[in-house]
């Protein structure tokens, strides 16, 4: 064999080239190989040996299933594409078993080359309603292989039927594996049900997957308590793929955490990888933090990524659009839309507080509560988003409070930033502008920690008028904590707590308005502009203007001619 090879090579009839790690591959010359096509058809040969080509591709990839995710196997995999993608296309046509046994182990590599594209033709003809009802067992195993296939390439409007006819088939048939893993549930205790199966069935590929991703499940639920874990998890692996999925958890929690800057370091270092799902995620990072950073090399970079790599796969144009949007929102000013992931309900509490005061502020204050209370579960960050969140919709102090409190007590220094700033704001309205100056100066010295620089325009707006009128009502006794460096974050929410027992004025209803407030009102009930009221009082037209906003929002008004027919019925009080 090896003589007649060579006097093939002599002659050029058989190319030998160096393969991906300097060891010998021969091919044949595309003229001839058409050629032997052409007279093995003729001679009726073409079938068997398309069916023995398939068959010894699916047994190599069969004696590499347990290092199938290594950089070395991965190598291999892309350098034999061709051969590859050749049998599972005559698998898929003419022996669909064997095609579904090719396409579950071609999948999780190709997910994890940036090849989704070409497993697309075998799931179209081999995942089908009729295959799954001939071919139970291998049909669950290639379709659960192929879920994050599905999702790039058809999006979660079909993804999410997808997996639960994928469940469903699994548990007719009673395989608890398949249908644990088909799942879409968080619940702790199938997590590490189908992490124990995974396991003893000797699949390493899943376990080692489930090991990562339920470390960081439980550290982004808690970032404190978990933190240690995630320090832990693999950097130095020989699989890539548990590479990217250490650094997507330690981006994770660093996000959560309020830690943006290393948050965008690992992002843009994720944005390299070969693996679509992992782009994904490392557009949505950038997308999402560079836009708390002000960061417009991020979000560049972000917009870049996802139309180069993300572009051509359908299930993924509203990460193409968003990532897009969230760039022009910092660098041209456009206003906020509401993300489409905020209504499918895989959200972390991390990400779902950042996407419901996207939808506040593009004015789904509605669509933020519901996808809030539906998706924060129990734990502490998911609490602390639910707390928030009503907090920023109705206004509430008492639910500010309780943002505050547990982000001080989980290390959530996002919220806790936005709590700050929020309970600054009720501090204004109370007239307690020591108070109020204290909490914006802790905000602002937890911004510079942490790298968080955006504010929504209702929100820059409501702090900067609360600062200006702080610093009005309390005059040059304002520089003694303007020249501080501002109190410890975790100091200003226990200081916070106090002030607040320390004020006992309500804050809603007639009886809520500060002295200064019910001046403003009577002289607006006189029918006196704000520029006059400023006059008169010898306050700025700013000042007015905040005090008016605050008096609408206790006392439930509208409109300068609400609020004076109010005050005829309370001139009294």
């Amino acid at each position: 064999m090896l003589d007649l090879m060579g006097r093939l090579v002599d002659r050029s009839l058989v190319v030998a080239d160096d393969g991906a790690h300097g060891e010998l591959r021969y091919r044949l010359l595309e003229t001839l190989r058409a050629y032997a096509v052409e007279r093995a058809s003729e001679a009726g040969e073409l079938p068997a040996l398309r069916e023995a080509h398939a068959n010894w591709w699916a047994g190599w990839l069969a004696e590499r299933d347990a290092t199938l995710h290594t950089d070395a196997v991965l190598e291999s995999v892309e350098e034999f594409h061709d051969n590859l993608k050749t049998a599972l296309d005559w698998a898929t046509e003419e022996d669909p078993p064997l095609g579904m046994r090719l396409l579950e182990r071609l999948a999780r590599s190709w997910e994890n080359l940036g090849r989704d594209l070409d497993a697309v033709s075998a799931i179209e003809r081999l995942l089908t309603p009729g295959n799954a009802d001939r071919y139970g067992h291998e049909w669950i195993a290639a379709a659960n292989a192929a879920s994050h296939i599905v999702a790039t390439t058809r999006g979660d409007t079909e993804w999410i039927p997808f997996t639960e006819t994928v469940e469903g088939t699994a548990a007719q048939l009673g395989d608890r594996y398949h249908e644990l893993r088909a799942s879409l549930s968080s619940d702790p205790t199938s997590q590490k049900e189908v992490l124990a199966l995974a396991r003893v069935r000797g699949d390493h590929y899943v376990a080692g997957r489930l090991a990562i991703e339920r470390a960081k499940e439980v550290a982004i639920g808690d970032p404190r308590e978990q933190l240690v874990d995630i320090e832990q998890l693999p950097t130095a692996t020989e699989s890539p793929v548990l590479r990217d999925l250490a650094i997507r958890s330690r981006a994770f929690v660093a996000r959560d955490v309020g830690d943006v800057r290393h948050c965008l370091t690992l992002a843009t270092e994720l944005s390299g990888s070969r693996s679509t799902q992992m782009v994904q995620t490392a557009v949505g990072l950038l997308g999402v933090v560079g836009r708390l950073a002000v960061d417009v090399d991020a979000l560049e970079l972000a917009s870049q990524v996802a139309a180069r790599i993300l572009g051509p796969m359908t299930g993924l144009a509203p990460d193409v659009s968003m990532a897009e949007r969230r760039r022009r929102c910092v660098t041209e000013g456009l206003p906020s839309v509401v993300d489409l992931q905020l209504s499918i309900g895989f959200l972390t509490p991390g990400a779902l507080w950042l996407a419901c005061r996207e939808a506040i502020d593009a004015g789904e204050a509605g669509a933020a509560l519901t996808a809030v209370r539906e998706q924060a579960g129990n734990s502490p960050h998911g609490r602390a988003a639910l707390a928030a969140v009503e907090g920023a919709t109705s206004g509430s102090e008492d639910r500010w409070h309780e943002a505050l409190r547990l982000a001080a007590a989980h290390e959530l220094r996002l919220i806790a930033t936005d709590a700050l700033e929020a309970l600054a704001v009720s501090a204004s309205r109370a007239e307690s502008w020591t108070e109020c100056l204290h909490l914006v100066a802790a905000a602002e010295r937890l911004r510079d920690e942490t790298g968080y620089r955006w504010r929504f325009r209702l929100e820059r707006a409501g702090v900067d008028a609360a600062r200006a009128a702080a610093l009005e009502g309390l005059g040059t006794a304002a520089d003694r904590i303007l020249s501080s460096d501002g109190l410890e974050w975790r100091a200003a929410a226990a200081y916070a707590g106090r002030a607040r027992g320390e004020r006992k004025r309500p804050r809603h209803g007639w009886a809520s308005l500060t002295p200064t407030e019910r001046d403003v009102v009577a002289l607006v009930a006189q029918g006196y502009t704000n520029p006059e009221v400023a006059e008169r009082l010898l306050m700025g037209r700013a000042t007015v203007k905040s005090h008016l906003e605050h008096v609408f929002a206790k006392v439930g008004v509208r409109s300068r001619a609400e609020l004076a027919a109010q005050a005829a019925h309370h001139t009294d009080d």
